[in-house]
């Protein structure tokens, strides 16, 4: 766990110096949560919340480890990207299970001092101590939805599609349709006035034939993306295979830098383009696919990689926060 070392609702652990304030809108506060692993005691949670302290000063993080039994909310303050390797850093790490961010904003000041622990009986009792722009995430998320499937492949029976094409020739006809409008993005440079009208017609298809499997020109955008970011995938694979990490944190900066550096613009649209479809996420990433892609890399990785003791659902847990970080910094 990541935290300080005040225990209970007192000042215990706010002694040392204050952080820095900074310019407002220059934090990044992200809020989330998780759950400790079972074999993990109270005074291995208190150690390595002692620990925290002096290296979230150094970083210029402020924030709170909220608990509750095993169950845990952190609040994180500062830099963006101190803040957002932290957190991919604790998507790794084998104690912590069920990460899920309750919030992540930026443009704000900061709400806390310094870093510390917190414990109580429950939540209710949390959320009172909490800064008021906080109080409604101090508390573990709502049960998600079972999420859409939003591989490539899947949307020919789910997704974006408003019937999935059964014939050769209906398949053929979608083809046509993302070729159409990736061309047309690459020409553009923009997202513009597109519609599925223009699209169609420059395909060689009527407007009624497009329709009948997409409902608008938004929908053919995120299935475009996503095509692509499943050939990326295959090249993210292949990288990671390729490669014998030492432990577990080599192999997630190794992920972070190949999501960042290598795999974020999903077509070759440049940057400002692809920045605009991951912050109105056409570019998505899934449970699903993440699962995918984590379990490949698994399999892939050298028998004696060490590695291979992060699991499945590690990883996968990993490369969502990856996501998220990807996401973040295009909004700086």
């Amino acid at each position: 766990m990541r935290g300080g070392s005040d225990l209970g609702l007192g000042a215990k652990g706010r002694r040392g110096a204050a952080m820095p304030a900074s310019p407002r809108g220059s934090i990044r506060q992200l809020v989330f949560h998780s759950r400790a692993q079972p074999a993990l005691t109270q005074p291995q949670i208190e150690a390595m919340a002692a620990q925290a302290t002096t290296r979230n000063q150094a970083l210029g993080i402020t924030g709170r480890l909220y608990q509750v039994g095993q169950e845990f909310i952190q609040v994180s303050e500062g830099p963006a990207e101190p803040v957002g390797r932290l957190y991919v850093n604790i998507a790794f790490d084998s104690r912590h299970a069920e990460v899920t961010t309750r919030l992540d904003r930026w443009g704000g000041g900061r709400n806390y001092a310094g870093w510390a622990l917190q414990r109580a009986p429950d939540w209710a009792v949390l959320r009172l101590t909490a800064p008021p722009p906080l109080a409604d995430f101090i508390g573990p998320p709502a049960p998600p939805p079972a999420p859409p499937l939003a591989s490539f492949a899947s949307d020919l029976k789910y997704g974006d599609l408003r019937r999935p094409p059964v014939q050769a020739r209906g398949r053929l006809s979608l083809t046509r349709l993302l070729d159409t409008l990736e061309a047309a993005l690459v020409r553009h440079g923009a997202i513009g006035r597109l519609t599925l009208q223009d699209i169609a017609r420059d395909a060689g298809l009527s407007y009624p034939s497009a329709y009948r499997y997409v409902p608008d020109v938004h929908a053919l955008i995120r299935m475009a993306v996503r095509r692509h970011q499943a050939q990326r995938n295959l090249r993210f694979i292949a990288f990671m295979r390729d490669r014998d990490f030492p432990d577990a944190a080599a192999l997630a900066e190794a992920a972070v830098d190949f999501t960042i550096r290598r795999a974020l613009m999903p077509l070759p649209l440049g940057k400002a383009l692809g920045t605009t479809l991951l912050l109105r996420r056409y570019h998505q990433v899934s449970p699903e696919g993440a699962m995918a892609v984590a379990a490949a890399v698994m399999q892939g990785l050298p028998a004696a990689c060490v590695c291979r003791a992060i699991g499945v659902p590690r990883l996968m847990a990993g490369m969502l926060a990856m996501a998220t970080l990807a996401r973040a910094n295009c909004q700086e």
